[in-house]
Formats: C-alpha cells, structure tokens, sequence
C-alpha cells in the first residue's frame, strides 16, 4: 500500500498574504497622511516655490501613498 499526498491550499499562506497586504495598505495610509500634513503646513509661497498648488497636496499626498506604500 502506498501513501497519497494532497495539495491542500495552506490557510497560513492565504492568512500570511492578507497580513501582508493589510501591511502594506496601512503603510501606504501613513505615507500619505504624512504628506498630506507636510505639505499642509507649508505657506502658499513655500508651496509656488517647488512649483505645487495647495490644491495638488490631496493628490500629491495619494500618490507618494501608492509609489512607497
């Protein structure tokens, strides 16, 4: 008599790739509400000077959250 095995998806690896992904969406989160602030708090004229709009900081702030997070 022989043994059989079964490739059973591991629910460790499913649970391990959702940790993950959850990770990453929180870190990207961080990224861009720290943007956000940053560039929040700097002066219109701060702002003109590396040539942003204060009305960019929102999308500026999703999409350094997208490239590092």
């Amino acid at each position: 008599m022989s043994a059989t095995t079964i490739n059973v998806p591991s629910q460790g690896g499913r649970l391990g790739h959702i940790i993950a992904k959850l990770r990453r969406a929180f870190e990207a989160r961080k990224i861009e509400r720290n943007t956000y602030i940053d560039l929040a708090r700097l002066s219109d004229h701060e702002l003109n000077d590396i040539g942003i709009y204060r009305g960019d900081i929102a999308r500026i702030a999703r999409e350094a959250g997208r490239m590092r997070g």
